[in-house]
């Protein structure tokens, strides 16, 4: 907890000094332990965070593990908790685990697959750590990725992971020996970089061979070779230089423009990050403090909407005081409407803008990278945006993207199609392609009109609309029917 205790400080004196969220409340902390990530520990904690006198609304479990065993305890006292960074795809259900939000984007695994679905991948192999994201990430991976073969999978204990080690050594003998050409990484920059530095010492890279991995570090997390592990960061980027990943939402890089764009509190990540690097000390650990901040704003928020809403707060004579161990039929009142609340967020903050999905999952914030290894600089570059398994449905916070003029939205996926010959749509958002009417021609696919099939320019000729390019055609030539392609 030595890392996340100074995000969660700077994060409580920040709402207490704003004018604007809670401004008639102050935040106060109850009780903070660390599970250790396991389930019977958080259920036996759970009990301590029941409130009487005040809003009972909780930060955490970190782990999933935890989350499951904590939310067994605040679903019988209709408690609302907010886990930073839990991932397992199984809490998902929000039937089952009632009241729990999440703010790490769980849908990586999804965009792993599509990742591979994309490449046509039909034989791959998975070397992961034993840590909860990673675990969560590579359940989800095999079971939405069915129609490729897996020839190995190696999980190696995140413990025994230190510059040098034979795991690394053997990982990737075990790869080539398979014969593997893609090799999905689940993992942190130590692991990243160690499997990497041995793949370099052992020839194990080039056009033939596919590393597609998971990134939870820094955009910069190349800076790092020298420290984690022996080889030069030019000998890693020559291993990586055939390498593809999804990125979540973490602090933003130092020199991006999103270090410097205020969030809807009014601050910046770059602001918030020096703060914390000098609460921290050895401690630091940036992409969990990154996500218990924006866990704590998104409980901020939803408490101040819900809490200034007149239709679910005072109209119903609810107060502050009514939270906790209330009796019903207020306190099942108090749950359900500030659950809702959350559910309507949609703010940004360090790790970009934030909401929630029907499920109370963090609605993905992820894209497409890849390792710039071209310039040297080895910075995760943004190749494309993530997209649902199966490459057609953009993801976008809370809105849905119009198909633009010349296309129109299919039904089946959710796709942009192009209007084909004959037909055309001359706006945003068209949900079909109209026929052209008889007299008028569209000549190619994606037409954002129709046009006039004949324009009389002089004795056997006719033009297209809007264009100088004339054709010889017998007088009195026309399309006589609907959809017309050419002219006839």
């Amino acid at each position: 907890m030595d890392a996340v205790m100074p995000i969660v400080n700077i994060s409580v004196a920040e709402v207490n000094n704003n004018g604007a969220v809670l401004p008639s409340d102050t935040i106060a902390l109850n009780l903070i332990q660390d599970t250790g990530c396991d389930q019977y520990v958080a259920a036996g904690v759970a009990p301590h965070f029941v409130e009487t006198d005040r809003p009972a609304l909780v930060v955490g479990p970190a782990c999933s593990s935890a989350a499951t065993g904590a939310n067994l305890v605040f679903t019988g006292f209709k408690i609302i908790h907010v886990s930073p960074s839990a991932t397992s795809p199984t809490l998902s259900d929000s039937s089952t685990f009632k009241g729990l939000l999440r703010v790490f984007p769980v849908v990586e695994y999804m965009g792993l697959a599509g990742l591979m679905n994309s490449f046509n991948v039909g034989r791959y192999g998975i070397v992961s750590t034993d840590q909860d994201v990673a675990l969560s990430t590579v359940a989800g991976l095999k079971a939405q990725f069915l129609s490729a073969v897996l020839l190995f999978e190696v999980q190696l204990a995140a413990s025994s992971i230190a510059v040098g080690t034979d795991l690394f050594d053997s990982t990737i003998d075990l790869m080539r020996n398979s014969d593997v050409k893609v090799i999905v990484l689940a993992g942190y920059a130590n692991f990243l970089l160690g499997l990497w530095c041995a793949a370099y010492k052992k020839g194990f890279y080039g056009n033939d061979i596919m590393f597609i991995y998971t990134n939870w570090v820094q955009a910069n997390f190349m800076t790092t070779v020298p420290t984690l592990t022996d080889c030069t960061k030019e000998q890693v980027l020559l291993a990586s230089s055939n390498a593809f990943g999804t990125y979540g939402p973490l602090f933003p890089v130092d020199s991006s423009a999103e270090a410097s764009t205020q969030m809807s509190n009014g601050r910046t990540p770059a602001q918030v990050k020096t703060e914390y690097l000098a609460a921290c000390g050895s401690s630091c650990h940036e992409a969990l403090a990154s996500l218990y901040y924006d866990a704590m704003w998104d409980s901020f928020y939803a408490l101040h909407n819900f809490m200034n809403n007149a239709a679910t707060w005072t109209a119903n004579g609810l107060s502050s005081s009514d939270f906790g161990t209330s009796p019903d039929p207020k306190r099942t009142q108090l749950y359900d409407g500030l659950y809702a609340q959350f559910l309507s967020n949609s703010f940004t903050g360090i790790t970009g803008a934030l909401s929630h999905d029907a499920n109370a999952d963090r609605e993905g914030r992820l894209t497409i990278t890849w390792i710039d290894w071209h310039s040297g600089s080895g910075e995760v570059i943004t190749a494309g945006i993530w997209d649902h398994i199966s490459s057609t449905q953009r993801n976008a916070s809370r809105t849905c993207e119009l198909c633009p003029p010349g296309q129109m939205n299919s039904a089946e996926d959710g796709s942009c199609v192009e209007c084909g010959i004959g037909t055309y749509s001359s706006a945003e958002g068209a949900t079909e392609c109209l026929a052209c009417p008889a007299g008028t021609f569209a000549f190619g696919t994606e037409q954002l009109m129709h046009e006039l099939c004949l324009l009389v320019r002089g004795a056997g000729l006719s033009g297209r609309l809007r264009s100088s390019f004339l054709e010889s055609r017998l007088l009195g030539s026309a399309s006589g029917v609907g959809g017309g392609s050419d002219f006839v």
